[in-house]
């Protein structure tokens, strides 16, 4: 499975709803198997949004769910949440997303997980 993951960074997420969403996905990629030697791995993104969006993580950036998860605590872009940005467009996450999976593995099943603190 290749999966994208969407997290909402603005104000309304605040920095411990960052904090609980970067642990859940780290949980879930520590079970996952990125490397492609696997029978069965993973590829993995991750996309910011709040009032515009921003690819952090390629699918190709990692092969080694271990150094996903240090990046993942220690990328600045991911430190906190935008404090002033109250604007959310979750539509600009979902279209990066989208492009982001025409770019991963043909014939292997995908999933999108956002994470928002609201939406509209």
């Amino acid at each position: 499975i290749d999966i994208v993951f969407v997290i909402d960074t603005s104000a309304g997420m605040g920095a411990d709803g960052l904090m609980m969403v970067k642990a859940d996905i780290s949980t879930l990629v520590g079970q996952m198997s990125l490397d492609p030697n696997s029978e069965r791995h993973v590829q993995v993104g991750l996309i910011k949004y709040s009032n515009v969006a921003e690819t952090i993580f390629k699918p190709s950036d990692y092969n080694n769910e271990d150094e996903f998860n240090v990046d993942l605590w220690t990328d600045a872009r991911l430190a906190d949440v935008d404090e002033n940005e109250d604007e959310v467009n979750l539509n600009l996450g979902l279209v990066e997303a989208a492009r982001m999976l025409g770019s991963m593995r043909r014939g292997v099943k995908k999933a999108v997980v956002v994470y928002a603190a609201s939406y509209e």
